[in-house]
C-alpha cells in the first residue's frame, strides 16, 4: 500500500507534467517511471538530465533509450547494474512503441523488476491489481 500511494502521489504528478505524456503508450510511460523511481521523480528538466529532458521535450522518442542509457554512472562499482536497468527500460520503451494509450489494453502499470528495490513485488497479481490504470493518469 505505501509504494502505491508513493507513485501516485509523488511520481505521476511530476511525470504527468513531461510534454507528451499523454501521447505516450504505456510501455513508454512505464520506462520513465522506472527511471524516475530509481533517479527521481522531478528529473525532467532537472540539473544534470540535460539529455533525457530535450529528447523528451522534442519529442525525439527514437533516442530515448540511448538517452536513458547515459544515466548508468559510468566508472563505477554500480555501472554494470544500472546499464543492465537501463537498458531495460530502453527495450520497454520500444515495445509497441507504434501504438498509442486509445489503442493500447488497459492494463495496470508495469514496472522493470530491480533485486535491490521492492519494484519486483509489483509483478504479483494481486499487486498489479491495485496499480492505478496508466489511462486514468
Amino acid at each position: 500500500d505505501l509504494l502505491i500511494s508513493q507513485i501516485k502521489n509523488e511520481f505521476l504528478p511530476p511525470l504527468t507534467q513531461i510534454p507528451y505524456w499523454n501521447q505516450m503508450n504505456m510501455n513508454q510511460r512505464g520506462a520513465l517511471l522506472s527511471f524516475a523511481y530509481n533517479l527521481g521523480a522531478r528529473f525532467y528538466g532537472s540539473s544534470g538530465f540535460n539529455t533525457i529532458t530535450r529528447v523528451l521535450k522534442n519529442k525525439q522518442w527514437n533516442e530515448v533509450p540511448d538517452a536513458l542509457y547515459l544515466y548508468r554512472n559510468p566508472g563505477t562499482n554500480v555501472e554494470a547494474g544500472l546499464a543492465r536497468r537501463r537498458k531495460a527500460e530502453g527495450k520497454l520503451w520500444r515495445r509497441c512503441d507504434h501504438l498509442t494509450m486509445q489503442e493500447s489494453p488497459k492494463h495496470p502499470i508495469r514496472f522493470l523488476p530491480s533485486r535491490r528495490t521492492s519494484f519486483y513485488s509489483i509483478f504479483s497479481s494481486d499487486v498489479q491489481s491495485q496499480l492505478p490504470k496508466l489511462d486514468e493518469v
